[in-house]
């Protein structure tokens, strides 16, 4: 669920690193059954994790950034919120772990 706490928070995000001009948009990364691997494009766009719940062993890397889903993610509140950058690997801890992965997507307008 995508809260106004969350967009502001992307927002103080993008801000930092002076992005003021953007298209935001929901992605939805669909997940084929019994897939345990998988790779987006690469692109310019910042992506922000909305799904939050994650099977344990999960991991999320990027050209910026790398998420690996441990007992302590659970506990997380806004910092599960995690930022990615260009191409992302996503690798399941086992098929059919979760159908789908949310993020916003944030990309800058030149």
């Amino acid at each position: 669920m995508i809260s106004i706490e969350s967009i502001a928070y992307i927002q103080r995000l993008l801000a930092t690193r002076k992005v003021d001009d953007y298209y935001m948009d929901i992605y939805t990364l669909l997940v084929p059954p019994g897939t345990v691997k998988l790779y987006t494009d690469a692109d310019r766009a910042f992506y922000y994790l909305l799904t939050h719940t994650l099977p344990q062993g999960t991991v999320i890397a990027s050209e910026t950034s790398v998420l690996q889903v441990d007992a302590s993610w659970d506990s997380k509140t806004i910092t599960k919120i995690q930022e990615f950058g260009g191409q992302m690997s996503i690798k399941l801890p086992s098929p059919g772990a979760i159908p789908q992965i949310e993020f916003i997507r944030a990309i800058p307008r030149i």
